[in-house]
């Protein structure tokens, strides 16, 4: 399994961790938005790992602005007290290491295509 697809889980059950936490009304309506952003990204991911290499660039650039999305989601969450500050410090850091990771495999992606 791709050490990005591993990431991606670790972010998922960190963000259910925090989820719990969340009140109820609000884990209804800003939970749920934020649980299918991180799925949509887990699937997009997979496809890309499942494409060949002219499609895999489509697919991880519709990844990227869904990372941007969610990470002023779980800042929205944070600054709204809806997420403990430690769980949010967590679950930011791993944002950002999923954002470079994603970037370094364009660039590969990217120096890959422009040498063939």
């Amino acid at each position: 399994m791709p050490i990005i697809i591993i990431k991606e889980k670790q972010f998922l059950q960190l963000w259910f961790e925090a989820h719990r936490n969340i009140p109820k009304t609000e884990r209804l309506s800003f939970g749920q938005k934020v649980t299918e952003k991180i799925l949509l990204i887990i699937e997009l991911t997979l496809k890309a790992t499942h494409s060949e290499l002219r499609n895999k660039l489509d697919i991880l650039y519709k990844i990227s602005p869904e990372i941007d999305v969610l990470k002023l989601l779980l800042q929205i969450g944070w600054e709204n007290k809806l997420i403990a500050s430690t769980k949010y410090l967590q679950i930011s850091q791993l944002t950002n290491e999923l954002g470079q990771m994603l970037g370094g495999w364009i660039k590969a992606i990217q120096n890959k295509t422009s040498t063939d």
